[in-house]
Order: structure tokens, then sequence, then C-alpha cells
């Protein structure tokens, strides 16, 4: 099988879903992938010319650092689709089609090109994890090939605009033209599900390796040691410190802290930055580069308590976070807001919510009593290769 993966991150990055999904589909079906970046699908900013927007923070990682160890391997190409930041406009997508002549060749060599060894299937899809115009070209250029439409966010939230009009108009037109859709989050099943009926939930899932199964014992050395407030305490988040990062949660937390009583804390958020940080950060709040996948788990192992503190809003609602399954493996209880998916969670979850602790419901000190045992949870079950395999059934000719 071959894959033209339209995918809404880059290759080289720290592992999002996208990665996971082209893996397993290697893994599963033999399949050779054709990773498409493509080039901006908004007009400019002027935000996009801040210290965080330019990459200056000394919290930045390269690639190298960032990626999964298969990325070079032969059976995954990377193609990038470079064009002019003016998507939106009619102008600026004939102008980018025009400079993207030169690649239907080469995707129809690389089409054309013999199947893996052991491939059992010789069917090749578009999958589309971008809705862009490259999107809609590839499309045009290679009609014959069936879509599965790959939605890991509302993606037209993350615009405003004339660039948000057009996300949403790519959107229905790949959803038309779609023999199946995956989703997420139950919001956005809820959202697709009534425009397209072939459309499947497949929750986020957990990447499982050897650091994984090292990990596990300790998690148990650290659940037998007495939490005092005299001890160092950490409180972790790992992931994008985006727009979408609440730092009033932060704060309100550090001061939680210290009105408890507790004398030695950290709260420790590891992950690349794209905004600007507050200019007077406590020396107790520490920020950490962005990490490889494999290596959370020897992060997680330092964590007393996972933190999600995210902004309610329209972006975050469609939002069923990879780090609520990672804290949950890592048999932590979890501090968040009530956003997305997080919101149909409660405490059988390991979950404890920003509001119930302004609220004075909650305390760190229940928090740290409720930690789960890691046993509990059916960690295979959330592998990745696990939650794919729900829709394997569309890939088999």
């Amino acid at each position: 099988m071959k894959v033209i993966y339209v995918s809404p991150v880059a290759l080289h990055s720290v592992a999002q879903r996208p990665q996971h999904f082209a893996y397993w589909l290697h893994q599963r079906f033999h399949a050779r992938v054709l990773w498409v970046e493509t080039s901006p699908i908004r007009y400019p900013r002027w935000s996009d010319l801040s210290p965080a927007s330019l990459g200056r923070h000394a919290f930045k990682r390269s690639a190298a650092d960032q990626a999964q160890s298969w990325v070079d391997e032969p059976w995954i190409t990377s193609l990038r689709l470079s064009g002019l930041p003016f998507e939106p406009s009619r102008l600026g997508r004939m102008i980018n089609r025009t400079a993207w002549r030169s690649f239907e060749s080469k995707v129809r060599y690389w089409l054309q090109q013999d199947h893996a060894e052991g491939d059992e299937n010789s069917k090749s899809w578009l999958v589309v994890g971008r809705p862009c115009d490259a999107a809609l070209w590839l499309h045009q250029c290679f009609p014959d090939l069936p879509i599965f439409y790959d939605i890991m966010d509302d993606m037209a939230a993350f615009y405003e605009g004339a660039s948000r009009r057009w996300v949403s108009e790519c959107d229905d037109a790949i959803l038309k033209a779609a023999q199946a859709v995956m989703v997420s989050s139950s919001h956005l099943l809820e959202r697709y599900r009534k425009r397209k009926s072939a459309s499947f939930l497949v929750p986020n899932g957990l990447a499982m390796g050897p650091r994984y199964k090292a990990f596990n014992w300790g998690v148990l050395r650290r659940q037998g040691a007495s939490i005092t407030k005299s001890k160092q305490l950490v409180l972790g988040y790992i992931g994008a410190i985006a727009p979408w990062f609440d730092w009033s949660l932060v704060y309100g937390l550090r001061q939680q802290l210290v009105d408890e009583g507790f004398k030695r804390f950290k709260i420790v958020l590891i992950g690349p930055v794209h905004v600007d940080l507050p200019a007077d950060l406590p020396i107790d709040i520490e920020i950490k580069p962005a990490i490889a996948q494999e290596l959370i788990w020897d992060a997680l192992a330092t964590f007393d308590i996972g933190l999600i503190p995210f902004k309610i809003n329209e972006l975050t609602a469609a939002v069923d976070p990879v780090k609520y399954y990672e804290y949950r493996a890592a048999a932590l209880p979890i501090l968040s807001s009530r956003f997305g998916d997080m919101a149909l969670r409660n405490s059988d979850d390991g979950v404890y919510f920003f509001e119930s602790m302004q609220a004075g419901n909650i305390s760190i000190d229940s928090l740290l009593n409720e930690r789960k045992a890691s046993h509990a949870l059916d960690t295979a079950a959330m592998s990745w290769a696990s939650r794919f395999e729900a829709i394997s059934t569309i890939f088999i000719d």
C-alpha cells in the first residue's frame, strides 16, 4: 500500500498523532508513505515577527532532537510544497499551484514505483491531515485515489477572518470527497457525523517503547514514598506552550501551593514555546526545552501531579489531549481546566479541575492522596496501534 499523507505538522518534529498514524500504516500494511508538508494556509500576521514565532527562545530544540528514530527510514519520503503565504486568496492559490507543477511528476513517479516486499495491499490512498489547497490539488491530480480524512483538531479555529473562511471551505470540499473520516475527540465526532456517516472516533493513545516498560518500576517506587510539605514536590506539564496555555491557572496554582504550606515545590513546564513568556516568571516555575517522544517517561517519573492548564475556548473545545493518557499511564493525578473531552472526566479518571481548586473544593493534599495505581489502567488498549486498529478494515482491499 502507498499513502500520500498531507500532514498538519513537520515530519521532523515532536511526535504527534500524524506521525504515529503514519508509522502504524507502515507497521500494519507495510505501507510506503509520502509525507507532504505544505506552505502556510493563512495570511501573514505581525505576530509572526515576534521572538516566539521566530524561534529565538532558549527553549527551542533542533528537529533532530525531537523526531522519531524512524523518520529517515526508506519507507517514508518527505516532500515540501513551498509557496507564498497567501493561500486564502484565489490569486495566491493560482501562483502556488503554478509552482507545484514540477511536483506532480515526482508524486506520480513515486506512486508508480514498485510496492514494498510483502505488501499484500496494492491500493494507494490520499490521507488528508490538513485542510488546504495542496490536498485539493493532489485530489485533482490523482482523482482515482480514495481520500481518508484525518481530523486531529478543529483546524478552522486556529485562524481568523479570510484565513478561517478558507480553511472551512477546504474542510467542506475534502469532507465531500472523502470515503471516511477519523476524528480525535467526542466534540469533533458530534460535528462530523452529522455531515459524513462514515465518521469514526479514534481516541489519542500512547507510544509505549522500551523506556515506558522500564519506567513502570520507577512508578511503583515513587508511589511508595510519602509526600510531606517539606519534600520537593514537582507539578509538571509536557506539551506546547502556545496561545491556548493559561498562565493565570499556573500562577494561581503556585499561590495555592504557598497557601497550603508547601515549602519546597517546583512547577516544571516542558515543551516548545510559541508565545512570549511572562516577564516576571517566578524561580519556582521552570521552563525546559521540548524533548523526544521516547524521553517523556523519564520526565514523568519525576512528576507528582500532571498539569493541563488550557484556556476554555472554541479551539480547546475540540481537544482530547494526548498528555491525559500519558499522565494516567504514569499513574499521576491530573489537574486540568474543564475543556474539551477533559470536561467529560472526573476523579474516577484521576482528573481534578482548577475550577474546583479555586472554589476551595479540592486541595493539593487531596490530589496527592488520590494517586491511582498504574496497574488499574489498561495501557495496552491505549497504545496507538490498538487505537488505529479500529479503522483498519477501511484500508483493506
